[in-house]
């Protein structure tokens, strides 16, 4: 199986805590990379993008909150201005699925 998604560094840094590697190399899994504060944010995002990321799955919902109550947004914006900055191209897709549920099949 590991063949099947060969990677060119067997061993990629994470960019940041609590993040993992699915697929080394290939498929990165972690919390959302928005912080409070848009600085912040940017510095994820720029983690990311330096790894390679180029391509963002959100799982929330657009009202989700976080542990205060404040609406958690979502990055787009801030992606793609850091991505034109690196002059690289990234795409954000939103997935919405309802914690402790198992999405349809056609929602996958």
């Amino acid at each position: 199986m590991a063949d099947a998604f060969p990677t060119s560094n067997p061993s990629p840094v994470l960019p940041f805590d609590r993040a993992y590697w699915v697929l080394p190399g290939r498929l990165l899994a972690g919390y959302v990379s928005v912080k409070p504060d848009s600085a912040g944010t940017r510095r994820q995002l720029r983690a990311l993008l330096s790894q390679g990321i180029r391509t963002f799955v959100n799982l929330m919902h657009g009202d989700e909150q976080n542990y205060t109550g404040q609406v958690i947004s979502g990055c787009e914006q801030e992606l793609a201005e850091e991505a034109a900055a690196l002059g690289v191209a990234a795409t954000a897709h939103r997935l919405s699925i309802v914690d402790l549920d198992v999405p349809t099949v056609a929602h996958m």
